[in-house]
């Protein structure tokens, strides 16, 4: 099977797993996140990549993870805007709500812990949240060109952070 299928298949499922667990609540609070990835300096720059163990101490005092419905306002087709674009040459998804902009690059992720090395850097971004699913996973932000959906994943992969003011 190709690769696309492949990945458009895993796709399928988590959604319609997250869609299945009712994880759709909306939050009408204003969100203020942070202007760059824990670890970065630059509102472009990947940061710092977490395992979700990791990634719940790693926002400064003031700044938390997101939880999974703040990270679903960001996917929100009615109030938000979000597009595939790039900062300074970086690509990344920008997400507009129409009082806030926040570009998330796309700093790849660390999805497969035994061969230790970051993936889809600059075609792909994993965020993750504060929500645990289980034991073993928890709640993220997956974004590519084409597309931009939650995801439930093992918890020892190693993702980006964006926090968000408590």
């Amino acid at each position: 099977m190709k690769k696309s299928n492949i990945l458009f298949c895993i796709a399928l499922f988590v959604i319609l797993f997250f869609t299945a667990c009712g994880q759709n609540s909306k939050q009408s609070e204003e969100i203020t996140w942070a202007t760059t990835n824990v670890g970065a300096n630059i509102p472009d720059g990947y940061g710092n990549y977490y395992t979700w163990e990791e990634a719940k101490t790693a926002c400064p005092k003031g700044l938390r993870l997101p939880t999974i419905n703040e990270l679903e306002n960001l996917l929100d087709e009615e109030n938000v805007t979000f597009e595939w674009t790039t900062l300074n040459g970086i690509g990344g998804r920008k997400f507009d709500n129409g009082s806030n902009t926040i570009f998330l690059p796309a700093s790849g992720g660390c999805r497969f812990v035994s061969y230790g090395t970051i993936e889809d850097v600059g075609t792909s971004g994993y965020y993750w949240s504060i929500t645990e699913r289980c034991n073993y996973n928890a709640y993220g932000l997956y974004f590519s060109r084409g597309l931009a959906y939650l995801l439930n994943y093992d918890k020892a992969s190693r993702f980006s952070v964006r926090c968000v003011a408590e």
